[in-house]
């Protein structure tokens, strides 16, 4: 993982623990490993979120249902079809919302079952129903400008 995915995930885990610390919906996590419903295989998004009254934190092995939240913040390699068929094979294996985004643009691409937007630097981040109440500056979770090579 490059320095700019990162930071972008680091910046938005620091924005959802905020919340959650005056908001206590959930859990938010890095790296944790969940099994799709369908059994076939397990994944591990860059961070997600779980409502707290739906299921436990495991404490071994991946958790056996999905995340109501998935962020996947996009790498060198990975295609803008690849990102969006990852999001929606997790809406379709149960998740409620995914957020993509797209360092190199600057972009966030925000989907639920019945929705897709993209917000670009300007506009506001909002966790709808998942995250009620929970919004962040798109811009806010880039680096400034003139801090990375």
């Amino acid at each position: 993982m490059d320095h700019i995915n990162a930071y972008i995930i680091s910046m938005l885990s620091h924005f959802l623990v905020m919340f959650l610390q005056q908001h206590p919906l959930g859990y938010a996590l890095t790296k944790a490993r969940y099994r799709l419903p369908d059994g076939t295989s397990d994944f591990i998004p860059d961070l997600s979120f779980v409502v707290r009254e739906r299921a436990p934190l495991v404490s071994s092995g991946p958790a056996l249902y999905m995340p109501d939240l998935v962020v996947e913040v996009q790498s060198d390699g990975q295609s803008d079809r690849f990102m969006l068929d990852k999001a929606l094979l997790m809406l379709a294996q149960g998740s409620r919302m995914v957020w993509l985004i797209y360092p190199k643009r600057q972009l966030v691409e925000v989907l639920t079952a019945t929705d897709r937007q993209f917000l670009m630097l300007p506009d506001t981040l909002e966790g709808g129903t998942v995250l009620p109440d929970f919004h962040v500056p798109v811009r806010d979770l880039f680096p400034p400008e003139g801090t990375f090579a």
